[in-house]
């Protein structure tokens, strides 16, 4: 099973603006991050424009080298390039119905973790739902 082939994904499955991200960070503790209600915040600040045109993304959080565990979806209202600031600024809302996943659902990242932010259409056919 491909996470493309869960239901709470049916929405996703034709739509061309989705990303996927793997977030890593050594400075700080993402699922500490998440438990405090400031993932997204975390995730709204990039150095760089990581969600293009995006509609959605949908996020995980490194587990070794290959695994990912999911953290949520999101919808991107806007981004704006960052004046002061090096990098860009998004606002994003959470999307409800993916809270039984959250923390449970594990896929196998691949060969290219040092990817971490792909396009739902060409990752999630190769995307495996390891649990």
């Amino acid at each position: 099973m491909h996470l493309t082939d869960l239901k709470q994904f049916e929405r996703f499955r034709q739509d061309r603006f989705v990303k996927v991200l793997r977030h890593k960070d050594s400075r700080q503790d993402l699922w500490q991050l998440r438990s405090r209600g400031k993932f997204g915040n975390y995730q709204n600040h990039q150095s760089w424009d990581v969600f293009g045109q995006a509609r959605y993304i949908i996020s995980f959080i490194a587990e070794g080298n290959r695994r990912a565990r999911f953290v949520g979806a999101w919808e991107v209202r806007f981004k704006r390039k960052q004046r002061q600031q090096k990098g860009f600024r998004y606002r994003t809302t959470e999307l409800p119905g993916f809270e039984s996943l959250e923390g449970r659902l594990i896929v196998n990242w691949g060969e290219g973790p040092k990817s971490w932010a792909q396009w739902l259409h060409s990752k999630g056919q190769s995307c495996p739902v390891v649990t």
